[in-house]
C-alpha cells in the first residue's frame, strides 16, 4: 500500500516538472513573507529667514560699489582690501640707463592704479564716488587666515598712508563710443592717479633692494602691502573687479638696432591676482519686514544677505509606522514664491544660479575646508523652471539621526521610552540637530576632455558675492514638502 501511494506521488512531481507553463515559476518558489512593498509619505518641512551674519571671502574677484535691490530695498554696500603680486623674473633696466630727476635720483613720469571690471550691476550713469588708502606693512593679511566679508579694515590700513587718493566715477566712458564701452568684450577701468613720488619710491627700492622684488612675499612686506578700496559715496552701481594693476612708468636709454641713441618708455606693474589676498568687505542691509517670520516665504539673498533654514522633520520620516522601513529616496521641491506683482525694474536681480543646502553645524567649516556636495550631508540644486530640485536627500536624514542617536548616547539595547527620553535631552541641548541652511553659491567648473567626449566637471563651490535674490514658498505660508519612499519586507 505505501508503495503504491509513493508511485503515485512520484507520478505527480513527474507530471508538475513536465509542466510547459513556467513563466511564474520564481513567484511560486519565492516564499509570500519575502515580498518587498514600497509605500510613499510626504512630510512638511518648516522654514524660515535668517540673516547672514557674515561669509568667508575666497572669490579670485572683489566689488566696489552700493546698489539698493528693487525687488526687496535691501542696499548692498561692497569695498575691498588687495595684495599685489610680482610677477616671475621681474626685471628693471639697468640703473645706469634710467632717466634721473635734477637729483640725479631714478625717476618715475607717472603712477596709477586701474580697477578692471567686464561687468557691473545698476545704472552705467550713476555717480560714485572711491577712496584708495595704502594698508600697513606692519599689519600684513596673512596666507593661511580665513577672512570673511565683515573683515575690519581699519585693522590693515596704514596710519598715515603714502597714498590716499578720492575720485569720482562713473561705468559709462564718454570717450568711447556706446558699443565699445559697453560692450562685453571691451574691459573698462577705473583710473586713480598717484603721485608720482610714490611710484618713484618703489623703483628706487627695487635698485636699492632687489631682494625685495624676487617674491610677492617680500614685495608685499617691504616695498607694497596693497590698497584698500573703498566706495565712499554714490548709490546705484556694482562693480564686479576682476583683477587691479599698480602701473609705474619711467624712461629709460637704449639704443636701436641702427646704432642710434634713443629713450622708450617704460612700465612696471604689479597685479591683484588670485596668487595673493584679496578680501571683499561687504554689508547687506536687508529691511526688518523681509525677516519676519510671519511672511509666506523664505528670503535667499546674497551677498552676505540673508539664508533659508529648514526643519528636516527626522523623526517623522524614519520612526512611527516607517521604523522599521527603509528610506529609498527623500525629494525636496523648493519653489519660488510668486505672491507679489513681478518686479519691472530693469535693475531687478536674478534668482541664485546654485543653491546648496547642508546641516546647520557645517555652514563654516563647509567653506574653510573647500568641501564640495557629497552628497550625503550637503546637496547642490541649480534653479530651474521657478525651482530647485534636491532629488534625493534621503542620507542627509539618516546622517542627521545617526549624528543625534551618537551625540544622545542611544544605543540598539535602549527601549522605546530610553531612546525617547534621551533623544529628548539632546535635543533641548543641540535646538539645531535637524537643522539645515540653504544659500546661494557661486560654483567653479572645469571641462574634461577625452578622445571621444567633454565634460563640466566640479571643482570649488564658495559662498556667492554675486547679487542675487530670490523668495521661496515657505515660512508662514505652506511648508515645502519632503516625499519620501520606503521599503520593507512583507
Amino acid at each position: 500500500m505505501k508503495k503504491a501511494l509513493y508511485a503515485a506521488f512520484a507520478a505527480l512531481l513527474l507530471l508538475a516538472a513536465c509542466d510547459d507553463t513556467t513563466g511564474a515559476a520564481g513567484a511560486e518558489v519565492m516564499p509570500q513573507a519575502d515580498d518587498v512593498v514600497t509605500s510613499t509619505a510626504i512630510f512638511n518641512a518648516p522654514t524660515r529667514t535668517v540673516a547672514a551674519d557674515h561669509v568667508l571671502i575666497n572669490t579670485p574677484h572683489t566689488y566696489l560699489g552700493c546698489i539698493v535691490d528693487p525687488e526687496t530695498d535691501a542696499l548692498t554696500r561692497s569695498s575691498f582690501l588687495a595684495q599685489y603680486q610680482v610677477m616671475d623674473n621681474f626685471t628693471m633696466p639697468a640703473q645706469s640707463l634710467m632717466v634721473t630727476d635734477a637729483d640725479g635720483l631714478v625717476a618715475c613720469d607717472s603712477c596709477e592704479l586701474r580697477l578692471y571690471f567686464s561687468s557691473y550691476y545698476g545704472d552705467s550713469l550713476t555717480t560714485m564716488n572711491v577712496r584708495v588708502r595704502e594698508l600697513d606693512r606692519a599689519k600684513v593679511m596673512e596666507e593661511g587666515q580665513h577672512y570673511y566679508s565683515d573683515i575690519n579694515p581699519s585693522d590693515y590700513v596704514a596710519a598715515s598712508p603714502r597714498v590716499d587718493r578720492t575720485i569720482s566715477y562713473s561705468i559709462y566712458d564718454p570717450t568711447n563710443t556706446t558699443s565699445v564701452s559697453l560692450g562685453s568684450a571691451y574691459y573698462r577701468s577705473i583710473r586713480l592717479r598717484f603721485p608720482a613720488a610714490y611710484g618713484a619710491e618703489i623703483l628706487r627700492t627695487y635698485y636699492a633692494h632687489p631682494e625685495y622684488f624676487a617674491s610677492s612675499y617680500q614685495f608685499i612686506r617691504n616695498v607694497c602691502p596693497g590698497f584698500y578700496v573703498e566706495n565712499v559715496g554714490g548709490v546705484g552701481s556694482l562693480l564686479d573687479v576682476e583683477f587691479s594693476t599698480l602701473d609705474i612708468y619711467y624712461r629709460y636709454h637704449a639704443t636701436t638696432s641702427a646704432g642710434t641713441d634713443t629713450t622708450y618708455v617704460g612700465m612696471a606693474r604689479v597685479a591683484a591676482t588670485e596668487e595673493v589676498l584679496q578680501n571683499t568687505s561687504v554689508t547687506t542691509q536687508i529691511p526688518d519686514g523681509l525677516l519676519a517670520e510671519s511672511n509666506p516665504y523664505t528670503l535667499l539673498k546674497s551677498p552676505a544677505g540673508a539664508y533659508t533654514e529648514m526643519t528636516i522633520p527626522v523623526d517623522d520620516i524614519l520612526g512611527g509606522e516607517h521604523a522599521t522601513d527603509s528610506l529609498n529616496s527623500a525629494q525636496l521641491i523648493l519653489d519660488r514664491y510668486n505672491g507679489d506683482e513681478a518686479i519691472t525694474s530693469p535693475f531687478a536681480l536674478e534668482a541664485p544660479a546654485n543653491v546648496l543646502m547642508l546641516p546647520k553645524a557645517d555652514l563654516y567649516t563647509f567653506f574653510e575646508q573647500s568641501y564640495l556636495p557629497d552628497n550625503i550631508t550637503s546637496f547642490m540644486a541649480q534653479y530651474s523652471n521657478g525651482a530647485y530640485a534636491f532629488n534625493n536627500i534621503a542620507l542627509l536624514v539618516t546622517t542627521l539621526q545617526a549624528r543625534r542617536d551618537q551625540g544622545a548616547g542611544i544605543t540598539p539595547a535602549d527601549t522605546e521610552a530610553q531612546r525617547a527620553a534621551k533623544a529628548a535631552t539632546y535635543a533641548e541641548a543641540n535646538p539645531d540637530w535637524n537643522k539645515v541652511i540653504i544659500l546661494p553659491v557661486d560654483a567653479d567648473y572645469t571641462t574634461v576632455k577625452t578622445a571621444y567626449s567633454s565634460s563640466s566637471v566640479l571643482t570649488r563651490v564658495r559662498n556667492a558675492l554675486t547679487l542675487s535674490t530670490v523668495r521661496l514658498v515657505g515660512g508662514s505660508g505652506v511648508s515645502p514638502q519632503i516625499r519620501a519612499v520606503y521599503s520593507r519586507f512583507n
